[in-house]
C-alpha cells in the first residue's frame, strides 16, 4: 500500500496517495477531469503536459495537473486568473525546404527555404500516422504564451528571409479561453 500525504486543493486539506499525480489528485477528491472542455470541470486532453490546457497553479507556479507529481504540503489552486494567457510547448522556429499541405505546388520545387515552421506539443488524438510524434506528445520544453510563440516566429521568418509559416504538430483547439 502507498504512503499517503496531504495536500491542499482550492484551500482543503486532503489525502492522497504518495507520488499520483496533480490530475489524479483532484479525480479522487471529487474534482471532474475530461478530455473535453466541460464548464466546471478540468480539462486534461493530451496526458503528456504538452497542451497545458491542464494548467493549475501548484505551489503558486503554473503546471500541467497530468504530469506533476503530489508531494507532501503541495498545495493547488484550480483557479487561474481571467487575464492567464494560454500556454502551449512549441519546438522548432526553423528554416523548412519542403513545404506542407498548404503549401502551393509553384513553391514545391523551390530550393532554399519556403516557410518557417514550429511544432506545437499535445493533442488528444493519437492518430497512429503522426509523423510527428515525439514532438507531438512531448511534455518537454518551456511553455511559451501566443504572444511569445508569435514573436519567435516573427524572427526566424525575418532571420530566414520568407513570409510563409507552418504550423504542425498539437491539436490547436486545446487550450483554455
Amino acid at each position: 500500500m502507498s504512503k499517503e500525504v496531504s495536500v491542499q486543493l482550492d484551500g482543503k486539506m486532503v489525502k492522497v496517495p504518495e507520488g499520483i499525480t496533480v490530475k489524479r489528485a483532484l479525480e479522487i477528491s471529487g474534482y471532474t477531469v475530461t478530455n473535453y472542455p466541460e464548464k466546471g470541470s478540468l480539462f486534461a486532453p493530451c496526458e503528456v503536459g504538452g497542451c497545458w490546457s491542464c494548467a493549475v497553479e501548484v505551489n503558486n507556479e503554473l503546471k500541467p495537473a497530468c504530469i506533476t507529481p503530489v508531494a507532501k504540503g503541495l498545495r493547488v489552486n484550480t483557479e487561474l486568473p481571467q487575464d492567464y494567457p494560454p500556454k502551449r510547448i512549441i519546438h522548432g522556429f526553423g528554416g523548412h525546404t519542403v513545404g506542407g499541405v498548404g503549401t502551393p505546388y509553384w513553391l514545391k520545387g523551390h530550393h532554399g527555404y519556403i516557410e518557417v515552421a514550429c511544432f506545437a506539443s499535445g493533442c488528444n488524438l493519437r492518430c497512429p500516422q503522426c509523423q510527428n510524434w515525439e514532438t507531438t506528445y512531448s511534455g518537454q520544453g518551456k511553455p511559451l504564451t501566443p504572444r511569445e510563440a508569435a514573436e519567435l516566429m516573427t524572427a526566424a521568418r525575418r532571420k530566414f528571409g520568407v513570409d510563409r509559416m507552418a504550423i504542425s504538430g498539437g491539436e490547436s483547439t486545446l487550450n483554455r479561453r
